[in-house]
């Protein structure tokens, strides 16, 4: 497990990345950003602050029109030339 003290509840994880909650749960029940954390007793997911720039990227893709099952697969290629040529498609699709 992380180190709780610098663990951010949903609420707070929610705010910094401008994704709802309801679309944190979304993400996380299709394993694209499944929090850190999760308490076994209460179900309270917590996140870490490194998740924050899976987050921006996930709000970045879904902005330009990307599901989350692309989003899943394209967080796996970050880095890589098929992370920018899917990015050069989207682009001239849209």
């Amino acid at each position: 497990m992380a180190e709780t003290t610098s663990l951010m509840t949903i609420g707070e994880f929610s705010s910094l990345t401008r994704l709802s909650v309801r679309m944190l749960r979304h993400y996380d029940a299709h394993g694209v950003l499944v929090p850190v954390d999760v308490d076994p007793w209460t179900g309270y997911r917590r996140y870490a602050p490194h998740q924050l720039r899976d987050a921006a990227d996930i709000r970045n893709l879904r902005d330009v029109g990307f599901g989350v099952s692309a989003i899943s697969a394209l967080l796996a290629a970050r880095g890589t030339p098929a992370w920018s040529a899917a990015l050069e498609l989207q682009r001239e699709t849209v």
